[in-house]
């Protein structure tokens, strides 16, 4: 017959319990905290091999990781408690508070005070857990990136890494409190108390070796030498101010900053009227390091007056960065800069202390290449020297780019963006900056900004936006192919076939359709965890840029789309520091083969094609064809892919 166990029956049997004296001096509610304990430091290895893959039996030992033993310690206590002493007494309150109060730091003595609650007080909230101790891991973790990033001759290049592994997430101690309750129950109901009295002085022994393995001095030692690696990043920072973005920036002032956004005689002159445009055949962009008043009504930016300045003329901008294209630019919203006291500027609705960059989010965005190519990319130039310290004014205000790159954008500015058509008052800021910078197709160029950036720095701070942790191969284990696949054109009609042949080869394949390079927040984890990109040419192809540095990306270049290959996507893959590799096409493999005949000059001269005008080419060779790849042949560059891997078939 089932025994069912009120909560009265149950504090009375643990009354029972606790005055029982076979059971010798045994406080059961402490002994439940460290059953707890102990028991969720024995499981963190084997949650590590779950989701690492690999046995770390120092997990017992350490902190931070699944399950937590603070939260699952505390929640068996507070249990213990409520059920032998009731919950009206003041001993639950006490074990209550403790398990969900958050410590107050004092943030001028917060080491001192963490390194005493670490030492003697192993048991902390659960709040600690998945607050404090988190986010300390997380900036241990940022530090240790920092460090391994350095060049070798830095003086703390070779140091070795904090540890990254202290806190808890949400879900980590959810799972630890659900953990506790059950450990106290289990330990309640079916442990023999003979058994149990052994198991408990083992779980003492283990909690011995977690607290000798973690002494004050040890924990003192680590906070120090945190302190000293800061000191010596800032001295080396301050002696290599001039060496380029490698190095972490001294903060500059607004005029510092602006100049590095023009060069040659603009800097000259905007020194000396705190006004200057760069112009190039790509894009034209404004600079003032000094107040400016901007409408957002009418879009309209009152730029400062000044003696040196009665010369010039008003000017009108367009800030998207592809005015060579009229069809792109049909699509971008003006902006008028105004000067002189003829255009005397409207009375302040909203005054901010950071500097304004005024950018369009029309033209071609919608499709990813130009989204990152003249858009992401160049912001990125334009804005990352202000820290974060800005805020963007965005023309043709588009809520699904904005969405779809949300996380770069609040990682570019601090401060929430301003949508002229919904806003429409005046706004006047320290300084502004009108249309963004651009280099090439995927590309930047240190060289063409003063102390610029680089397209690794970039990859760097993707991976900063979208939390992704490989930076490269040397962290793989089986290698993962991402294969895109698409709709037609340029679809791969034996598709499956080469999913057979690559998974033969060893690689692990993701077939990437469209619903699923649509989110680029999830996409872009995908990719992180990849070591070989193959796609024929298309737009997905921008996605390499989310690829571990020593990757592969394999392109499949169709017959009359060689430049195009090359130019948009093959080119700038060196740049990214990955490996490239084209499979070129034959004129079998082509659809086109079968619709004109293999002596037509579509397949036996492209460029006659091409000479014809772009509309033309475009609707043969992008619109027009699709691929059916030789198995055989096309596995030797899977081969080829592989080898650069340092990998066998």
């Amino acid at each position: 017959m089932n025994e069912v166990i009120t909560a009265a029956d149950a504090s009375s049997r643990l009354r029972s319990y606790s005055s029982d004296p076979s059971i010798g001096p045994w406080n059961l509610p402490l002994l439940c905290a460290l059953l707890a304990c102990a028991l969720a430091q024995f499981l963190k290895p084997f949650t590590t091999w779950v989701k690492e893959k690999r046995w770390d039996s120092r997990r017992m030992v350490s902190s931070g990781g699944m399950p937590s033993s603070h939260s699952a310690t505390v929640t068996a206590l507070a249990a213990a408690v409520g059920l032998q002493e009731g919950t009206g007494g003041s001993a639950f309150a006490i074990a209550v508070v403790l398990a969900c109060v958050v410590l107050v730091y004092d943030m001028s003595s917060s080491l001192s005070v963490a390194s005493w609650t670490y030492y003697f007080g192993y048991v902390q909230v659960m709040y600690d857990a998945s607050g404090v101790r988190l986010h300390a891991g997380r900036q241990a973790e940022l530090l240790n990136q920092i460090v391994c990033e350095l060049p070798p001759e830095h003086p703390v290049s070779s140091v070795k890494p904090l540890r990254d592994s202290l806190g808890h997430t949400p879900l980590q101690v959810v799972f630890s409190f659900n953990g506790g309750c059950r450990c106290f129950a289990r330990m309640y109901s079916s442990i023999p108390h003979e058994k149990l009295q052994l198991a408990i002085a083992t779980q003492l022994w283990i909690i011995q070796v977690i607290i000798a393995n973690h002494p004050m001095k040890k924990y003192d030692w680590n906070v120090g030498n945190l302190y000293l690696r800061i000191r010596l990043l800032e001295a080396w920072t301050k002696n290599n101010a001039t060496g380029g973005a490698n190095h972490l920036e001294v903060k500059a002032s607004l005029p510092q900053i602006m100049k590095r956004l023009v060069k040659g005689y603009s800097q000259t002159q905007l020194e000396a009227t705190g006004f200057a445009c760069h112009s190039d055949v790509h894009t034209k962009v404004c600079v003032s390091n000094r107040p400016v008043t901007i409408d957002t009504g009418t879009m309209k930016v009152y730029a400062p007056l000044s003696q040196a300045m009665a010369h010039q003329a008003n000017r009108t901008i367009s800030p998207y960065p592809r005015r060579e294209d009229k069809t792109a630019m049909e699509l971008v919203s003006s902006v008028h800069i105004l000067r002189g006291k003829i255009h005397p500027p409207p009375a302040c609705d909203c005054t901010h202390d950071v500097p304004a960059v005024v950018f369009s989010s029309g033209g071609f965005t919608g499709d990813i290449f130009h989204e990152f190519n003249e858009v992401i990319i160049p912001l990125f130039l334009t804005s990352r020297h202000f820290q974060s310290r800005l805020r963007f004014i965005v023309t043709d205000f588009k809520p699904q780019f904005i969405a779809k790159f949300s996380k770069v954008l609040s990682h570019l500015s601090s401060y929430e963006l301003i949508n002229p058509a919904a806003n429409g008052s005046v706004h006047c800021f320290p300084g502004a900056v009108v249309g963004l910078h651009y280099h090439d197709n995927l590309a930047i160029k240190a060289t063409d900004v003063p102390k610029g950036y680089s397209m690794l720095d970039f990859k760097q701070f993707l991976r900063d936006s979208y939390n992704l942790k490989i930076r490269d191969l040397s962290r793989m284990k089986r290698p993962v192919l991402v294969l895109i696949s698409r709709p037609k054109p340029r679809m791969f009609l034996n598709q499956n076939q080469m999913v057979t042949m690559m998974t033969l080869l060893g690689f692990r394949v993701v077939l990437a359709k469209p619903d699923m390079m649509a989110n680029v927040d999830k996409f872009a984890k995908v990719l992180n965890l990849c070591s070989v990109l193959v796609g024929a040419h298309d737009a997905a192809l921008t996605t390499e840029i989310f690829l571990p540095e020593g990757a592969v990306m394999v392109q499949v270049v169709g017959l009359g789309l060689e430049w195009a290959s090359a130019t948009y996507y093959g080119g700038p893959a060196a740049e990214m520091g990955l490996n490239y590799i084209e499979y070129k096409i034959e004129p079998e493999e082509s659809s086109l083969i079968s619709v004109y005949g293999r002596d037509d000059p579509v397949i036996t001269n492209p460029e006659s094609i091409a000479s014809k005008g772009y509309t033309v080419g475009r609707t043969v060779y992008i619109e027009g064809q699709n691929f059916n790849i030789s198995i055989a042949r096309f596995r030797k560059t899977l081969v080829q892919a592989l080898g650069l891997l340092g990998r066998s078939a």
